[in-house]
């Protein structure tokens, strides 16, 4: 669609087993297209699990890794006692009942700027583990349990192992604080 090699430089980059949606990229092109243009032809090239939504010229002083503010991730457990044929790579099957009013009081322990070095994987390479997490939540949406965190930025596997902790104190292994 540029009609020449470009680096697409994203906000950030997710876990493996991660979707995203809503990831915002930016790129550098000599090319004059309408952001119509760049979402279609773009689109016309990706698979199906990849869609380009929205494209616009921006600033040079833009830069989607940089000047992001903070960053949401949604994880979603299905409370079945079969597992999920619809979306079951994307949501973790939960066989047992859980307190979700304990999790959502676990929840409230997460917020604001602190070291997060116990929920760090161990490849991570960060220079710091402080981080600052605005928001964390539950909430049940029929069947599912959905846990929703927004920081400045994540630590490599931050968040599949705070919902880690986030299950055993909602099976009553864990206290919430």
């Amino acid at each position: 669609v540029a009609d020449a090699p470009i680096v697409l430089l994203p906000s950030g980059r997710t876990d493996s087993g991660v979707h995203a949606c809503h990831q915002v990229i930016h790129f550098d092109s000599k090319a004059i297209r309408s952001g119509d243009n760049w979402v279609n032809g773009a689109n016309s090239h990706l698979p199906n699990t990849i869609s380009l939504n929205w494209a616009n010229e921006i600033s040079q002083e833009f830069h989607a890794r940089f000047s992001a503010t903070s960053r949401t991730y949604r994880y979603l457990m299905a409370r079945t006692n079969t597992r999920p044929g619809i979306l079951s790579n994307a949501v973790t099957w939960v066989r047992y009942p859980l307190d979700t009013t304990a999790m959502s009081e676990a929840c409230r322990y997460l917020i604001g700027e602190r070291d997060y070095s116990a929920f760090r994987g161990s490849g991570c390479q960060s220079m710091s583990s402080f981080r600052n997490v605005s928001k964390a939540v539950i909430y049940d949406i029929g069947e599912l349990i959905v846990f929703e965190i927004t920081a400045n930025a994540f630590l490599l596997h931050m968040v599949r192992n705070i919902v880690g902790a986030l299950l055993e104190i909602g099976r009553g292994k864990r206290k919430p604080e």
